[in-house]
């Protein structure tokens, strides 16, 4: 009799196998598919206006499909370049540009200037 409940169970923990093999793929092409076109942009802190800049930069190319800007406010010009050179994740950032002359006169990172690349400078 034993042995038959065993038999019995079997279909069961089959089913209950695949289903977790099932929702474990889409749960991982639902993760491909969100992430899919995400840019990260790190501001230097909440209280200036790379706060409003970055809203305004997610607001411009967010294009609901394909496109998406995700702020992340950052914790100073330093940390903001820190987490845009080694943190994961962060692709993009608004930060002075005298923190890059800052960091390459106190040699804090050497060779960070051939790591990132200017997409623009703000005129005074």
């Amino acid at each position: 009799m034993m042995y038959r409940s065993r038999l019995c169970l079997l279909p069961a923990i089959t089913l209950m196998a695949v289903f977790t093999l099932w929702s474990s793929s889409v749960a991982a092409q639902q993760a491909v598919a969100v992430n899919r076109g995400v840019v990260e942009l790190e501001t230097s802190g909440s209280t200036g206006i790379s706060v409003r800049m970055a809203e305004d930069l997610a607001n411009l190319i967010d294009d609901g499909a394909t496109r998406r800007v995700v702020p992340v406010v950052g914790k100073g010009s330093l940390q903001t370049l820190t987490d845009l050179r080694y943190l994961r994740g962060i692709d993009i950032a608004i930060m002075p540009t005298d923190m890059l002359d800052y960091v390459t006169e106190q040699h804090l990172y050497p060779g960070i200037e051939a790591a990132l690349s200017y997409i623009t400078k703000r005129r005074n």
